[in-house]
């Protein structure tokens, strides 16, 4: 086992494209591309080191922080991944400090075994290793903004496999996913603060309208799990609950007697209160979303058969996200209780559903929010 004795980057000797650590670098470059969460990123990193790479098996270990001085398992890939069972790698405070992961974790630095039948310091776990047809072995550790976050442990069935080159161009991969990290953590801390925003905007406008406080917290839970059973990706889910939370924004321009008065509004005061969908989307229209939010709220008083408000735009003219919250908003408006009235019930709600299915409202959303509140996902 070596430690310390990767040559600098600068003086890399070539190799050839189809070695195996060149190709599980190139596998795993493309994998950073098109990975959207740590999971997913960590797991198609194993899988590139194993059917890419050609080696024996992979690991991803997370260092824990929470005293213990361990490395948890978080992704494997690989044939041999029975070898992982019942392994502990550890350090510190009594813990073994002979195993690669843990001196990498120790030294900040890759540490690589090039025989395991010769490397004294890998006896603890020869015996399991040759079970399992392991003969040389890579830890390197992976570092997010200067943190060390885990190390990637990469196992062999030949001897000699990771020499201080191997090491150096793996090491390479490592820094690629340890800014991977760093990108997708970035996203998800604005993606946070979005919500954090959006759901500070909904509670300052239901403190005017006490009524229907938790309507769009409602709507927005019940819209995502259409979305859900409808198929759409996580980004496109993301977008309609978000969308779901602020669709009622405009009533931010409409009087707040007009928000709390019990009771049949007279035509005039019903039209001005239409007018929160314009001012919902005039509101939101020069925010810049990932998503149509804007249109979006626009549009969830929209009516298939073109009775809606306010363009009286019909069928597919509208988004699939504004037909899917105008479902959840009817829905959860019918079936909530509030001072002045009970809630429809289940019952009555889904046969209104069922009525205006393909009239009023999509038929796919209809359905989907049928079975949401049918199977219990929802209760109204």
């Amino acid at each position: 086992m070596a430690l310390n004795e990767a040559e600098p980057q600068g003086s890399l000797p070539w190799r050839a494209i189809n070695e195996p650590e060149w190709r599980a670098v190139l596998a795993s470059t493309a994998a950073l591309a098109r990975s959207d969460t740590e999971d997913v990123l960590l797991q198609e990193v194993c899988d590139a080191a194993v059917h890419a790479g050609g080696y024996l098996l992979a690991w991803y270990g997370r260092v824990l922080s929470n005293g213990h001085f361990q490395l948890a398992c978080v992704s494997s890939a690989g044939s041999e991944q029975d070898y992982l069972e019942d392994l502990s790698v550890s350090w510190g405070h009594g813990g073994t400090t002979n195993s690669p992961g843990g001196m990498a974790v120790g030294a900040r630095e890759p540490v690589f075994t090039e025989d395991i039948l010769t490397d004294e310091r890998f006896a603890p776990w020869r015996d399991k290793a040759i079970e399992h047809g392991i003969r040389s072995l890579v830890s390197i550790p992976v570092f997010v903004r200067g943190t060390l976050d885990g190390v990637l442990t990469i196992y062999a069935a030949e001897v000699g496999v990771f020499d201080a080159t191997a090491t150096t161009i793996l090491s390479t991969l490592c820094h690629q996913v340890g800014v991977g990290m760093e990108k997708l953590r970035a996203a998800v801390r604005i993606n946070d603060a979005l919500e954090s925003t959006i759901r500070v905007l909904t509670r300052a406008l239901e403190a005017r309208d006490p009524y229907t406080a938790g309507h769009q917290a409602g709507v927005s839970a019940l819209a995502e799990h259409i979305a859900i059973r409808l198929g759409l990706d996580d980004l496109e889910v993301q977008g309609i609950r978000l969308a779901a939370l602020v669709h009622d924004v405009g009533k931010i321009g409409i009087p707040t007697e007009l928000l709390l008065k019990p009771g049949r509004l007279r035509p005039a005061e019903m039209a001005l209160i239409r007018e929160h969908a314009v001012i919902g989307q005039e509101v939101l229209a020069d925010v810049d979303f990932p998503w149509p939010i804007a249109t979006i709220v626009g549009q969830h008083h929209e009516r298939m058969n073109g009775s809606g408000y306010p363009l009286g735009l019909t069928g597919e003219q509208t988004l699939l996200a504004a037909r899917i919250i105008a479902v959840a908003d009817v829905t959860e408006a019918m079936g909530r209780r509030r001072p002045y009235k009970d809630g429809a019930g289940t019952e009555e709600t889904v046969a209104y559903l069922r009525s205006e299915r393909g009239n009023l409202f999509d038929p796919a959303c209809v359905d989907a929010c049928i079975a949401t509140v049918e199977d219990g996902t929802f209760t109204l």
